[in-house]
């Protein structure tokens, strides 16, 4: 996981074009989150 704070004076999110989300002054936060899936296989011989 990873994250980005960045203070700023306007943001905004837009999704296909369309404003989705927005803020004046403030802290942006850019968030990122990978998951991971381990599979163990156990052999009995």
């Amino acid at each position: 996981m990873r994250a980005i704070i960045k203070r700023v004076t306007q943001a905004q999110v837009n999704i296909d074009g369309k404003l989705f989300s927005e803020i004046g002054n403030g802290l942006l936060v850019l968030l990122g989150i990978e998951f991971r899936m381990f599979v163990i296989f156990k052999l009995d011989l």
